[in-house]
């Protein structure tokens, strides 16, 4: 079975769970994956239509953002934080190559001088 209709199947799943215990569904919706929560949450969305009745998914679409948000929130967090552990190895490695280059950038100056001296000396 493919990832596709694997999640298509949970998706559907997801969407078409009963609501009858509040606490079941939300435990349903957190133990779902995120990108099945977002496809339920497009199933929703794609089901409402113009009527002057009351939005029967309305309930389901908040909590399941809620869920959703904070787990989004949580991801980049955590890719924050490896950006980060990435980052600052980097720039501490990067200022201690700066300042040997420039120890060797004056080396090199002194070494130059010396060079010349001692070649106008044997003039």
């Amino acid at each position: 079975m493919s990832t596709d209709s694997t999640n298509d199947a949970a998706i559907d799943a997801l969407a078409n769970f009963p609501t009858s215990s509040p606490a079941a569904w939300v435990a349903k919706v957190q133990a779902a994956a995120t990108p099945v929560i977002a496809g339920a949450l497009i199933r929703w969305t794609s089901h409402m239509g113009v009527t002057g009745g009351p939005d029967g998914n309305a309930f389901k679409r908040e909590a399941a953002q809620a869920v959703l948000q904070a787990r989004l929130s949580d991801h980049s967090i955590a890719a924050t934080n490896a950006l980060r552990a990435t980052i600052e190895p980097y720039q501490q490695e990067s200022s201690k190559l700066s300042g040997q280059i420039k120890w060797l950038t004056w080396l090199i100056a002194v070494l130059a001088a010396v060079q010349l001296y001692v070649t106008l000396a044997h003039l």
